[in-house]
């Protein structure tokens, strides 16, 4: 039987579930990862999806929704952490990815 899900901290995380990381200098970029797997007690595995921009604000901005099930990239596992104010996932060196709580859009930026 596969597992569905796990608790990190008072945090579940369940398969389908939305991390999501804003990041950038200029630019405010947004990336989103599905989980498609848990396993163990605090371990994920997860692939980035892809995103639409629903609304576009001035100054080359707007707002991005992601796209359940539309993956993009291959697959990888990291280990989610709690920092106290919720649940992480260090995707690399300069990104980590929160959990997402709710189904609103995150705002984003473009330069040039």
């Amino acid at each position: 039987m596969t597992k569905k899900s796990i608790t990190v901290g008072k945090n579940n995380i369940n398969v389908d579930d939305v991390f999501y990381s804003v990041w950038g200098y200029e630019q405010t970029n947004v990336n989103y990862y599905q989980v498609t797997e848990v396993k163990g007690k605090s371990t994920v595995v997860l692939c980035e999806i892809r995103s639409e921009i629903i609304s576009h604000g001035s100054n080359l901005s707007g707002e991005k929704q992601y796209i359940l099930n539309d993956f993009k990239g291959d697959k990888f596992t990291r280990r989610v952490k709690d920092n106290g104010e919720g649940v992480l996932v260090r995707i690399c060196d300069s990104e980590n990815a929160h959990l997402k709580y709710d189904n609103k859009p995150v705002s984003y930026s473009s330069y040039g």
